[in-house]
């Protein structure tokens, strides 16, 4: 609840303040108070969802004991899919207010990004699509420049994205156990092209980088019920993807006011994706082999992965919903 601190790491955990307009902070800040210091306090001292027997704040999901919810007791141990029976002997879902607030709020962040950017740049959009510079934006010198640079081969980015597709399918059939059909790839990467653009046109503009984490949720949970694996992996693809993309571009839009060739920007990039996926891989597995009780709310270096306690209760709570 408190917002006056001198912690660089604290301030900088959302967007950094020197990097983002002051209009933007203005809303986030304008938000943060309606949202988390009036509306989440009120529903939480007046029960609302059962609320008040759990933190005010938190990313876990929880049973109506008030213990981390067990998806192990509603689960197939055979098929992992969804026993109702077992759903209805446990116990329901029930989240902390502030955990669901944010999914309640998340629920407009999709859609509203993409009317948005349909609205407001669907004709700077479709000169692009068409592959003409738009009408309204001058021949700056940076472009100038850059110009005595060779551009990016479009087969580059197709190897890449032949290369990743493979991959995809390579763990597809290296893990059946995922039961992840190949459609469910193939949409994937479509709504991760749908929201490429809008999503980096409101990060470019505000700073503000919009979540789509629902809607990539909502859809293998309508399409793949009782399936949370096919769910969680849907959710990876989708919001990775856009990630990945979103960095891509803003290094790329760096390259370019600093002058660096566009094919070293893309080969630099390329390399750093497979060294640090490998590095954290390997370290992952290093942490998971030689530290106790990690990721568990009492680990004893504070090892808790917080940040993957909120991907797993997400798939929780859709796998619920949508079954």
């Amino acid at each position: 609840m408190n917002i006056i601190t001198l912690d660089w790491t604290q301030i900088t955990m959302g967007p950094s303040p020197l990097t983002t307009p002051f209009w933007a902070q203005l809303h986030t800040f304008g938000a943060f108070i309606l949202i988390y210091w009036i509306v989440g306090p009120i529903l939480y001292y007046t029960n609302v969802w059962k609320s008040a027997h759990l933190p005010i704040f938190g990313g876990m999901a929880y049973d109506r004991f008030a213990r981390p919810y067990n998806v192990t007791r509603v689960l197939n141990p055979e098929t992992l899919k969804f026993n109702s029976t077992a759903y209805e002997e446990y116990s329901p879902v029930y989240l902390p207010i502030s955990f669901a607030m944010t999914y309640m709020l998340a629920f407009a962040i999709p859609p509203a990004t993409l009317v948005h950017a349909v609205l407001v740049y669907w004709p700077k959009i479709w000169s692009f699509i068409q592959w003409q510079p738009p009408k309204d934006e001058p021949d700056d010198i940076h472009a100038k420049l850059m110009r005595k640079y060779p551009v990016i081969p479009w087969w580059w980015y197709g190897a890449v994205f032949m290369m990743a597709l493979s991959l995809s399918i390579g763990a597809m059939k290296v893990q059946p156990g995922l039961e992840l059909p190949f459609g469910a790839i193939v949409l994937a990467i479509l709504l991760a092209v749908i929201w490429v653009i809008p999503v980096c046109y409101v990060t470019a503009i505000s700073g503000q980088t919009p979540a789509v984490n629902t809607i990539a949720q909502i859809i293998p949970g309508a399409l793949w019920r009782e399936r949370p694996l096919v769910n969680m992996v849907f959710k990876v693809y989708v919001v990775q993807g856009l990630s990945i993309a979103n960095v891509f571009v803003r290094a790329t839009k760096l390259g370019h006011y600093v002058k660096i060739p566009p094919r070293y920007c893309f080969m630099v990039q390329a390399i750093g994706v497979i060294m640090t996926s490998s590095v954290q891989l390997g370290i992952k597995f290093a942490i998971f082999s030689g530290v106790q009780d990690v990721c568990q709310p009492n680990q004893s270096a504070r090892l808790v992965c917080a940040h993957n306690q909120v991907f797993y209760s997400a798939s929780i709570v859709w796998y619920v919903l949508m079954s």
